[in-house]
């Protein structure tokens, strides 16, 4: 099995640790944005413009029932059995 990496955050460089936490969520804003940028030109000139403001219309909804979800998303979860963290009885 391979063995996971992991970076302490809370010792070191402060402005190394910032870029390595900062990297991979800005890479990942980065290419969401690609897509939507590509989505909208793909379905603004295929589909035309009624098709273009439906979306834009139904996407600030969406968005806001998405994040509305988030702090529940993770409140069932529980630690890995096979980490050795769990300390709840039914792991």
């Amino acid at each position: 099995m391979k063995s996971v990496k992991q970076t302490d955050i809370l010792t070191g460089s402060i402005p190394k640790q910032l870029l390595l936490f900062f990297l991979p969520i800005w890479f990942g804003t980065l290419f969401q944005q690609l897509y939507n940028t590509v989505d909208t030109m793909i379905v603004g000139n295929v589909l035309g413009d009624t098709a273009l403001a439906a979306i834009g219309s139904c996407g600030s909804g969406f968005a806001a029932a998405r994040a509305s979800s988030l702090p529940r998303a993770g409140a069932h979860m529980t630690p890995m059995p096979w980490t050795g963290r769990c300390t709840r009885r039914w792991c």
